[in-house]
């Protein structure tokens, strides 16, 4: 089945704005599943500076700088993607978590290996026992992988609420209260 997906980001200013330095992520990339048939960015007003990169991890990323002053900036992202149909594993069926965490830690093939990266703490993620704790309840011994992601990612929709408030790109994670919703246990203003 072939798309065409349209994608538009549009920002309006009080001011006139000098100078302006952006990254976007809106050009597909090439899966088992999917072929990018065609992708283009445009940016208005036209960038002085347009280059395209391949990331750490694989995704397509354009950088453009818009060095005029302008008040209104618009991306527009075209692109033509076919798809595949693809099975889904049964998430029953699936290894063991602990299996593959012992995969990810022996890290002897290049995907596996790879997945590393995400175990790792980091300045603004580090690795806090309240959110190992919370977890764990979902991943229980011997539970298979995707089950127990599924679990998981169920529980965080049901129980947290994002605040755009309280979120903010240079705190640590856990450095602002996450509010449990009213869908979920109606536990009011709980935090990791």
């Amino acid at each position: 089945m072939k798309l065409r997906v349209s994608h538009v980001t549009s920002y309006r200013y009080p001011d006139p704005v000098s100078l302006c330095h952006s990254i976007a992520h809106l050009k597909p990339r090439d899966l088992p599943h999917q072929t990018c048939l065609s992708s283009q960015v445009r940016v208005d007003p036209w960038p002085a500076v347009s280059r395209e990169h391949t990331d750490f991890f694989g995704n397509r990323v354009s950088y453009f700088a818009v060095q005029q002053s302008h008040s209104h900036l618009d991306v527009t992202a075209l692109s033509e993607v076919e798809v595949r149909p693809r099975s889904l594993p049964d998430p029953g069926a699936t290894a063991p978590w602990e299996l593959a965490l012992e995969r990810v830690q022996a890290g002897r093939d290049e995907g596996v290996a790879a997945a590393r990266i995400f175990t790792l703490a980091s300045p603004l993620v580090p690795l806090h026992l309240a959110a190992t704790d919370y977890a764990r309840t979902s991943f229980t011994p011997g539970r298979p992988l995707l089950e127990a992601a599924i679990n998981l990612m169920g529980r965080i929709y049901l129980e947290f609420e994002y605040d755009p408030y309280t979120v903010h790109v240079d705190k640590p994670g856990l450095d602002f209260r996450v509010h449990r919703s009213q869908r979920g246990a109606g536990h009011g203003g709980q935090g990791l």
